[in-house]
């Protein structure tokens, strides 16, 4: 998530391992890592990329962990929507 500061980034490792997580931001030419950061032994891990990547709301990040990569994650906010609970009628 682009923030006053960086960049601030969290995820869980797919099998909720701890590890070595590389983030990962595109550029024109390609992907490039931009920080390197552990999981924790729960899998979960987060930091903050001290860079103005991503405050013009254009780009996208992904997370590198063994021997795959997560889907891009845009830097484009998205509005929150209404959705009602299973079961119920919308409207």
């Amino acid at each position: 998530y682009p923030r006053r500061d960086g960049l601030y980034f969290w995820g869980r490792t797919p099998n909720s391992k701890g590890g070595r997580v590389v983030i990962q931001a595109r550029w024109d030419s390609g992907w490039r890592r931009v920080a390197v950061t552990r999981a924790a032994a729960t899998g979960v891990f987060e930091g903050l990329i001290k860079r103005k990547y991503g405050r013009e709301k254009r780009g996208a990040v992904r997370a590198h962990y063994g021997n795959g990569g997560s889907l891009p994650f845009s830097m484009r906010p998205v509005l929150d929507f209404r959705q009602p609970p299973f079961g119920t009628e919308s409207g």
